[in-house]
């Protein structure tokens, strides 16, 4: 049975405080909690080090990917950048299987949080 978790931004701060690197820290908060339990259950059966910061790192690794292929820098990111690896990500959680209610859930969460930063020209 594959595992995918709940992730809620929850009172985040919003403007100034809100900047581009926060934002990207939380899209790997939010890919972390959706699949770093399956991701560590995969760990394991493979032999490899399941702990959580081994599991994040591994997700670091998908973000840093999804800003690539977006043509975006991880190190750093723009907003339109961070809005379009939202998007890859979660097209990509689809094609994992990940259920279609989570995704939606966690796409709209990650998308009020683009919403609340102070400027999308960055």
């Amino acid at each position: 049975m594959r595992l995918y978790g709940p992730w809620d931004p929850g009172s985040e701060p919003a403007g100034e405080t809100l900047t581009p690197k926060a934002v990207r820290d939380m899209i790997v908060d939010c890919f972390t909690a959706t699949h770093g339990e399956q991701f560590s259950e995969d760990r394991t059966e493979l032999g490899m080090d399941a702990r959580p910061d081994a599991v994040r790192e591994s997700v670091v690794g998908i973000v840093r990917l999804a800003f690539r292929q977006i043509g975006g820098d991880f190190d750093n990111p723009r907003a339109a950048d961070l809005a379009r690896v939202v998007n890859l990500l979660a097209e990509r959680s689809l094609s994992w299987g990940v259920p279609q209610e989570t995704v939606f859930e966690h796409h709209c969460s990650m998308t009020r949080v683009l919403g609340r930063m102070p400027t999308l020209e960055n």
